[in-house]
């Protein structure tokens, strides 16, 4: 059979289509990866397309892509549906670390470098492992899908199975990785095998215990960059009391702080604003995370998340610097929207 996996993600790769193309090329399938939106394709030319949907917005052209091709389209992930899996025999296959490339990744590099950087991004990526030690999560956040896909926190894989032999660096998706029981010895696992490991998915500091941060904190990550998440207004003296214990830690040992803010789901505007300024009082680089199903017309939250997320909080005031905010808002002034912003 001929098979076409189409990745409509993020700049790493889908494990999920890692494992397909492992377990495909086992039966001696032809395999072949696109990247979503690209055209250049015959489908006649394959017998079975795969897509793996990250975001609920891609959703209308994962429609038309179905309505072409048909029986032949078969679509899984959490921004499809919380109900799909990979069969038991798939999900047990290894990644295929042959799958992606520089080529495939190079265009989902972005920032202002140069060519030259975003390729030697894009390997540094292709060459990495990927995977998570764990699946689940035992917290029942209302923005969150995890609990509704994974259900409980419980093991997943053995970290000597999300290594990539072309690299030691390996990127760990876990959702909830400092509440796992066997943390700690997953991190002495890495220490020992000289791994660089990228944690991006937002320590929870509300409840991770001090020995689980001091580990982790003695931990090779990648760009020294720790990530933690604010997600709640509610949740602000537990999140502050972490951020008390693991500051010190990090700054011991060279370890900058990024904390993802939620925004968009159930807080305003001005709850957004103050934890953005509170992070960045304590010394914590604050990264804003737009909740998926947020009103994408909403130009202020537009301006905002590129005010915080390019560092230009740092040297300008957002209502009366910002030029790209200053604009829209006039524009908007215009039909009565922002009257009093």
């Amino acid at each position: 059979m001929r098979i076409l996996l189409v990745d409509t993600g993020t700049k790493l790769p889908s494990l999920a289509l890692m494992r397909l193309s492992t377990y495909h090329k086992a039966l001696g399938d032809e395999v072949a990866l696109l990247n979503f939106g690209d055209t250049t394709f015959d489908p006649g030319k394959f017998d079975q397309v795969y897509v793996s949907v990250i975001f609920t917005r891609s959703k209308p052209e994962v429609e038309k892509l179905r309505a072409v091709y048909g029986q032949k389209v078969i679509v899984g992930g959490p921004g499809w549906d919380l109900t799909t899996r990979l069969p038991a025999e798939i999900e047990a296959c290894r990644p295929d670390w042959n799958l992606y490339n520089s080529e495939i990744l190079y265009p989902r590099i972005r920032g202002p470098y140069s060519r030259q950087t975003r390729m030697a991004k894009a390997q540094m990526i292709a060459d990495s492992g990927i995977g998570r030690l764990t699946s689940g999560c035992n917290r029942t956040c209302a923005h969150c899908r995890v609990p509704r896909m994974e259900g409980k926190l419980r093991s997943a894989s053995a970290l000597a199975d999300l290594i990539n032999p072309r690299s030691n660096h390996v990127h760990l998706l876990d959702n909830s990785i400092g509440d796992y029981p066997r943390a700690l010895k997953c991190l002495a696992e890495a220490k020992k095998r000289g791994l660089v490991l990228n944690i991006s998915q937002g320590i929870d500091v509300r409840s991770a215990s001090l020995p689980f941060l001091q580990a982790l904190v003695q931990t090779d990550l990648l760009g020294n960059s720790l990530y933690i998440a604010w997600d709640r207004m509610q949740d602000e003296a537990s999140v502050l009391r972490g951020i008390g214990r693991l500051k010190p830690l990090a700054e011991a040992h060279g370890k900058e702080i990024t904390c993802f803010v939620l925004t968009g789901f159930d807080t305003t505007f001005e709850q957004d604003r103050y934890r953005v300024e509170k992070l960045h009082e304590l010394g914590i680089r604050p990264y804003v995370m737009p909740y998926e199903a947020m009103d994408r017309s909403d130009a202020r939250m537009a301006c905002f998340k590129r005010f915080v997320n390019a560092f230009f909080f740092k040297r300008m005031d957002f209502d009366r610097e910002y030029e790209p905010w200053l604009r829209a808002k006039a524009a908007y002034h215009v039909s009565g929207l922002f009257a009093a912003a």
